[in-house]
């Protein structure tokens, strides 16, 4: 299955955008390859675009995702890109039929890749180590912005049975987050049969591996700890991804 809920961009000027730094090249390929049409496009040292221009490939896109969307957030991004749509569907030489608008009430489950893409976009796996003591931090955490979509973050509580939803200092953004050595398996079943296809597989298994030296109680060990404070600085290093 295809990830969709990558950075997605829907403008005015009837283009589909997904953006992706140079380091996730393949996961725009496998779109574009999966799709069978639409192209890429380099945007800065460092960025690059996967987009959809011309009416058919629109029609295509624009049904494709109505009616499937989870997030509140991008249904009604999407809706707004839909209405134009429909203005612009019967304008031209490539006449359209109009799309009518469906309203998702989709939620997320355990059963697809859903969620592995959704954490490709917006997923940060985080381990941290105390210098005054032998604590650490390891943090499974999804960010997404706007009141609306709370019920779908909260959703996930209910997947996985544990953690709570985090408010940040920044006005209506939130995290789900999974803390703790115990609770933070809950995930291993969903991500390891729904592999990630972005530079956050490589953080996921860093991740995982000191999770295991963790419930090894190596962080216990002076020595061991060391060797673990220096793989945990490189989970979300973008030179450790970039290799």
């Amino acid at each position: 299955m295809v990830h969709l809920l990558l950075i997605i961009e829907m403008r005015n000027e009837l283009s589909f955008v997904i953006t992706q730094s140079t380091d996730d090249e393949k996961i725009l390929k496998l779109i574009k390859n999966k799709l069978g049409f639409g192209r890429i496009i380099k945007q800065g040292k460092r960025t690059l675009r996967y987009i959809i221009e011309t009416k058919k490939e629109l029609e295509l896109i624009n049904s494709l995702f109505n009616g499937n969307i989870i997030l509140p957030s991008k249904q009604t991004s999407f809706h707004k890109f839909l209405l134009v749509y429909n203005q612009k569907a019967i304008k031209g030489k490539i006449l359209l039929d109009q799309i009518k608008p469906i309203k998702s009430k989709i939620l997320p489950d355990l059963s697809n890749n859903w969620l592995a893409g959704f954490t490709d976009a917006e997923g940060c796996f985080t381990v941290s180590f105390l210098s005054n003591s032998k604590a650490f931090r390891l943090r499974d955490i999804i960010s997404q912005k706007g009141d609306i979509n709370v019920p779908i973050l909260s959703h996930f509580i209910l997947l996985f049975k544990t953690e709570v939803i985090e408010a940040h200092s920044n006005k209506s953004n939130y995290s789900y987050v999974i803390n703790g050595e115990k609770a933070c398996y809950n995930i291993y079943e969903y991500f390891d049969n729904h592999v990630l296809k972005t530079k956050k597989l490589t953080s996921y298994l860093l991740w995982k591996e000191i999770h295991q030296h963790i419930t090894n109680k190596n962080h216990i060990d002076s020595d061991l700890r060391n060797k673990l404070i220096q793989m945990a600085s490189t989970v979300n290093s973008v030179k450790y991804k970039s290799k």
